[in-house]
């Protein structure tokens, strides 16, 4: 069967004995442990009696085991089967006393009548050892073991059920597909007989497209010819018009390498303005030409911002709020400066062996990273 859990089916019948072992083990063991606990606490019961020599040791035990037997419900309805031995350290057996002669029963009585009390005490002081086995009945064990089996039994028909369930679903699915399909092949069947049909009708059509295609024939031969001087026509208009796009490429070109030159004629006339602009306004100040470069790449508004910090360093350094060190160059190390300007500027300087300020580069927040990693490699 398709839809069968052999796994969950085999464990059906493997786990019930498996529970029902340990169910016995842990049975026995919990009760053993229980009763061993009952037995030593009620040995005892009467300890003065005892000590005093008013009833014999082995007797006190019998009596106090008589009755714990008698109220123990699991022992008087014969649940459980409890086998108790008792003996003194030197191996005599107090408990269940064995069966004498009525001759040595008398003896022992006489004796025991006036040195009771010291044989009490003298076996209480070395000790005695409780040994109890305990054995459930085989009728709770069968019942046991008919439940742990009913209970498989039960699992293994539930699975059985439901895997002739899926089965008979399966099979109700398959039966609907199988219809499904027959109405669909009766339906393209019908859908072939039509498109014979329309095969017939097309033969047809071709058959007098090919009477018109001879009749037409010559006619079409003119076209061609007409087709071809087009074509040639067409080819060296391409060629004129490649010509023509070449000469614009090259135009583009010259026209990109004159904007470049002048941008960097550009760039030199700014660099070279700035440069003595700031040199002339600012003598203790030096200026690096990346700073140049930053400065010319700021907004006219932080611009100002930027030669209003580049005054108050020329005029009174002592005023500047200094953000941070940043250690520039990989070997020296040399100590430089960050100053904010505008909130969103960044200029970067040190003092050089004159005590000027040199200007090592102006950016923003935004150039930060960059700016950071070219005072690193200086």
């Amino acid at each position: 069967m398709k839809f069968l859990p052999l796994k969950k089916m085999i464990l059906c019948f493997i786990l019930p004995p498996l529970l029902y072992a340990a169910t016995i083990y842990c049975s026995n063991n919990y009760l053993k442990s229980d009763y061993e606990k009952k037995i030593r606490n009620i040995l005892l019961l009467n300890s003065n009696e005892i000590y005093e020599g008013k009833i014999s040791l082995e007797k006190a035990i019998e009596k106090n085991i008589s009755q714990f037997i008698e109220t123990d419900t699991l022992l008087k309805k014969k649940i459980v089967n409890l086998e108790i031995l008792i003996i003194e350290k030197s191996g005599k057996i107090i408990y269940p006393k064995p069966n004498l002669p009525a001759n040595r029963l008398n003896q022992e009585f006489e004796i025991n009548i006036s040195n009771t009390a010291k044989e009490n005490f003298t076996i209480l002081e070395k000790g005695i050892d409780t040994k109890i086995t305990i054995s459930l009945p085989d009728w709770l064990k069968t019942s046991t073991g008919v439940i742990y089996f009913s209970i498989g039994l039960i699992l293994f028909l539930i699975q059985y059920v439901n895997a002739v369930k899926k089965t008979r679903e399966y099979e109700k699915e398959k039966l609907e597909r199988i219809k499904k399909l027959e109405q669909e092949e009766k339906k393209y069947k019908e859908k072939l007989i039509d498109l014979e049909d329309e095969k017939k009708e097309l033969a047809e059509k071709i058959n007098a497209l090919k009477q018109k295609y001879s009749e037409k024939k010559s006619s079409e031969e003119e076209m061609l010819d007409e087709i071809i001087s087009l074509e040639e026509k067409l080819k060296a208009f391409n060629e004129t018009q490649a010509k023509k796009e070449e000469e614009i490429s090259e135009m583009r070109e010259r026209l990109e390498e004159l904007e470049k030159k002048k941008s960097i004629i550009h760039r030199k006339k700014d660099f070279d303005f700035l440069s003595k602009r700031f040199e002339t306004l600012y003598k203790n100040v030096i200026m690096e030409k990346k700073a140049y470069e930053g400065f010319g790449e700021l907004e006219e508004e932080l611009q100002i911002k930027a030669e209003e910090l580049i005054h108050l360093l020329n005029n009174e350094p002592e005023k500047v709020i200094i953000k941070r060190k940043v250690f520039s160059g990989k070997r020296n190390k040399t100590t430089s400066f960050e100053v904010i300007f505008g909130y969103t500027g960044r200029l970067y300087f040190s003092k050089n062996k004159e005590n000027k300020t040199k200007i090592l580069l102006i950016g923003t927040k935004n150039t930060q990273n960059k700016d950071m990693d070219y005072l690193h490699n200086l």
